[in-house]
């Protein structure tokens, strides 16, 4: 294959190919670029190549560079043999953030701390006196924190993350430049693993995230008290400045906005509020499409299955009583809404309060239910409230950031790290803006003391992964020929899946030899769902959000695995492990979060005769029973039965090999249902992401007859806006998602983790048992009193099987390349993973 402009590879053992084509490239003279998706893979990359004598260097920014190199060397104590790490590493001359001129530093106060990388004055900070001139510390050649910047001019390889190619100023060049744009300039090659993960990145990248109200660092309270300043100082003269004026005013409804939310939610009466609010991400939308379907008799998730009619009904309520309250919530109000506007609002006495004036709107408009009562108009008033207030919070926040050079200009100002926390504003000027323009959403996140909390801003600002498209042509307006891009993965190619899926037609795939694709095809899949005594099936997906009921069902899942079931000589596992080889008998038990792992770990360790490890993250405190994720490839030689994960932390990039340097695990036992977590807005962003792509891949054409590029723009633009409102605030729950689209979207992201995490148990070649034990893969197949099978509409398995017996059949004669191509590819890719669906023993005899 010759490299070339965006080639997209889909590879059996892609990070060989990868790792070959860089040394061949570097060998020749030439300079290439690799992008990784975290920065302990670049470390152990730098090591690689250099032990091949290739001059690799690591690029993380000035903020992270600390971080990381803490990590590296925290690995390096805690997964060695010995005490202290022996022999010769490469990467650790550029893994030491020493600072010599702390020991010129006078001072011997307790409270002494080094210098921050921000506060050293490694470049153009050093004076002389008589002279004003700026200097480079003299130290500068010889400083190990400067190990980057010193091999950077002669490097063969640049190794970074995508954060790092985004936002990092190339240290030798003798002009600001990113080292995207330093790319299109000097790189011949550049690689990128795991392309769909970095694609995520990108995603995440352009989702910024501030905290508005923090003691000390909330952006709401330092933007007015800078104008406070600036007021104060100029004698009010600024006030003359239209901006500036502006500006003051949106502060002024922002801060009422923000006291009167935080007013509701700290009240005694606030409980079930803050309930609400600490699901996840909401906005003014979301939390009054609740309130219309509370109205409507919709009160919880289990609640809306079954009555789409009433759902379709509090959709329009919503739309005639709360869209023109929340389109542009600082203009007039409709006249139904004068009285509560103005009861919230008013800064002089009103003859009824807010709560009042809420209370008799709903009593007012509510619609009439058999059964209803008056007895939840106090709880349904305060939300009503908090959806306009969060209305008016976002709203405001965005004229404020968009007006913030009128006060964050002053020299000194401390709002300039407002900025830095941004996508870099150059990088802006190349990305598309989303079709929904900007859209924001609000995060409440409690306190230590749980008696009040912070409220951070989402805030899209473009199409990320447009960037992972364009790194060869990005400057090709200029006349500049960027590098030869391959991007690399093993699962992106699913065309369902707007979080995993690639925009662009792989030009090469390598596959597996046939006797391992034989020898994998011998996997098989059961369905297994745990139950209570009385024979009811146990749901850890769909309890609702109440930590103490999936609590509760994740103890009777694990316990109906590790100990015998009613009738049963030998718990489940035991039975398991049976059938496996006894150098294979370690199993993963795969959950939602590392809260549910450790839960689940506990559980096994003191309710069964098994020993259990739980995942953790690698900055996370570690204990006796749990494994960081940078160590899980030492789980096959600590001698636990066990290895409970959450599902993303155990799909990529470890391997947990055995004495023959095959999988160790012989069994993955799935707890729960993969879902995305509640307080994760990726799902309606990767849509948002793949629809604006799909766009801008294919624009429309605006010259034909009759066509209005208004009219088209306004109403792309409502479309998006509208999912996301619809999305953000709500749980993404799979049997509500009437359309098509957004179903298969959910079952595309559910497969590609699921065959990413069984690749844990096939390593070598060798079969693994896939046991599905959570009652919601099938609910009705699940439940013995229900005689209906499951449909596409109930249980993601077979969801799944449609959805790729669709691509996997033989689209005939006629069949266009295009099709032939991508049917060509589903076997390619979901072959192995449609029998294993298809041969699932469901447990029905």
């Amino acid at each position: 294959m010759t490299p070339g402009p965006g080639n997209y590879v889909i590879v059996h053992r892609k990070s060989t190919l990868l790792d070959l084509l860089a040394y061949i490239v570097a060998r020749r003279g030439g300079k290439v670029g690799y992008l990784l998706s975290s920065g302990s893979d670049v470390y152990a990359k730098t090591t690689f190549l250099r032990v091949l004598g290739i001059a690799a260097v690591p690029f993380f920014g000035r903020t992270s560079a600390g971080q990381h190199a803490e990590r590296y060397w925290r690995s390096q104590l805690h997964d060695g043999t010995t005490t202290f790490p022996v022999g010769e590493d490469p990467a650790a001359d550029f893994a030491d953030d020493q600072c010599y001129l702390e020991e010129l530093r006078t001072g011997n106060r307790p409270d002494h701390t080094p210098l921050a990388r921000s506060e050293r004055p490694c470049q153009n900070k050093l004076t002389l006196v008589g002279q004003r001139r700026h200097l480079d510390c003299p130290l500068f050649s010889v400083c190990p924190s400067q190990a980057t910047a010193r091999a950077s001019t002669d490097a063969q390889v640049w190794i970074t993350t995508p954060a790092g190619l985004a936002a990092i100023t190339h240290p030798s060049s003798s002009v600001d430049m990113r080292l995207y744009e330093a790319a299109q300039h000097h790189l011949d090659l550049l690689l990128v693993d795991e392309a769909d993960t970095v694609q995520q990145q990108f995603d995440d990248r352009f989702l910024q995230h501030e905290i508005l109200t923090q003691p000390g660092r909330g952006w709401s309270d330092r933007v007015r008290a800078q104008i406070d300043r600036q007021l104060e100082h100029s004698w009010r003269r600024e006030i003359l400045d239209p901006d500036f004026k502006a500006i003051s005013r949106a502060a002024r409804q922002h801060d009422q906005a923000m006291n009167e939310l935080y007013t509701l939610l700290l009240e005694s009466t606030g409980r079930v509020l803050r309930d609400v609010v600490q699901e996840g991400p909401f906005t003014g939308y979301s939390l009054l499409r609740r309130l219309a379907r509370v109205l409507h008799g919709l009160t919880g998730r289990q609640d809306w299955q079954g009555r789409s009619e009433l759902e379709d009904t509090a959709d329009l309520f919503f739309e005639e009583h709360f869209e023109p309250l929340l389109s542009n919530p600082f203009q007039t109000p409709p006249e139904a809404w004068a009285e509560l506007t103005q009861a919230m609002t008013a800064t002089h006495d009103t003859a009824t309060t807010a709560q009042e004036s809420a209370v008799a709107w709903l009593t007012e408009h509510r619609p009439t239910l058999d059964g209803a009562s008056a007895a939840g108009l106090p709880e349904l008033a305060r939300l009503l409230q908090a959806g306009i207030w969060t209305a008016r919070i976002t709203t405001s926040f965005f004229t404020m950031a968009q007006l913030l050079p009128a006060v964050a200009a002053t020299p000194g100002s401390e709002l300039e790290d407002f900025w830095s926390r941004q996508p870099p504003r150059d990088l802006q000027a190349f990305i598309p803006e989303q079709a929904a323009g900007n859209l924001m959403a609000l995060q409440w996140q409690s306190n230590r003391e749980g008696d009040s909390g912070s409220f951070g801003v989402l805030w899209l600002r473009g199409v990320g992964r447009w960037l992972l498209y364009h790194l060869h042509d990005l400057l090709a307006p200029e006349g500049i020929e960027g590098p030869n891009v391959i991007l690399a993965s093993a699962t992106s190619w699913m065309p369902a899946s707007p979080r995993y899926h690639l925009d662009t037609p792989p030009g090469l795939v390598l596959r597996e030899p046939p006797e391992a694709r034989a020898a994998l095809a011998q996997s098989r899949m059961f369905f297994r769902p745990a139950r209570y005594p009385d024979g009811r099936p146990v749901f850890v997906s769909g309890t609702g959000g109440d930590p103490a009921r999936r609590q509760a069902a994740l103890s009777a899942v694990s316990d109906s695995i590790c100990n015998p079931r009613p009738g049963a000589l030998l718990p489940l596992l035991e039975q398991v492990r049976q059938q496996v080889a006894e150098d294979r008998q370690q199993v993963l038990f795969t959950v939602q979060s590392t809260r549910d792992a450790q839960m689940v770990a506990d559980f096994i360790n003191h309710k069964t005769r098994y020993r259990a490890l739980h995942v953790i993250r690698d900055d996370d405190q570690p204990s006796a029973d749990s494994l960081a994720r940078r160590r899980l490839g030492t789980f096959a030689t600590s001698g636990a039965d066990i290895l409970v994960a959450a599902e993303g932390a155990i799909q990529r990039g470890h391997n947990i090999l055995n004495a023959r340097r095959v999988a160790a695990l012989g069994a993955v036992f799935y707890l729960a249902r993969i879902h995305p977590p509640a307080d994760d807005a990726t799902f309606p962003l990767s849509l948002l992401s793949r629809e604006a792509m799909r766009r801008l891949n294919n624009p429309l054409n605006l010259t034909a007859p009759g066509t209005s590029p208004t009219d088209i723009a306004r109403s792309l633009r409502y479309g998006e806006r509208g999912r996301w409102h619809r999305m953000v605030g709500e749980p993404v729950l799979f049997s509500r998602l009437a359309d098509l689209t957004e179903r298969n979207a959910f079952v595309g992201n559910l497969l590609v983790p699921l065959h990413q995490t069984l690749g844990r148990g096939i390593r070598g070649n060798e079969k693994v048992l896939v046991y599905l034990c959570d009652a919601a893969f099938a609910p009705r197949t699940a439940d013995l009193d229900d005689p209906a099978a499951d449909t596409e509409r109930t249980s993601v398995i077979v969801a799944a099987q449609k959805l790729l017996h669709g691509w996997l059949t033989d689209p005939g004669p006629g069949a266009t390349t295009v099709q032939r191509r991508d049917h060509a590819l589903a076997q390619t890719c979901w072959g192995l993973t449609s029998n294993l669906l298809d041969t699932l023993d469901w447990g029905l005899h």
